[in-house]
């Protein structure tokens, strides 16, 4: 998930809160934050593996030449 992803997910449940009068007690608001913390850790893991994945091929291609 990208930064993009976690903005969406947290509008749609802004949106679902504001058109559908929801009420959010402790309960949701804990399955709430645990879902936006859960995306972002995500995709903090996703874009350390990239950055891996990217030193690797550029360290590659550096012993090639």
């Amino acid at each position: 998930m990208t930064v993009a992803a976690n903005v969406k997910q947290v509008l749609t449940i802004l949106l679902a809160v504001a058109i559908f009068h929801l009420h959010i007690n402790a309960v949701n608001a804990i399955g709430i934050l645990c879902t936006v913390a859960g995306g972002a850790w995500y995709a903090a893991i996703e874009y350390q593996e990239q950055m891996t994945r990217s030193s690797f091929a550029t360290n590659t291609a550096r012993r090639l030449a």
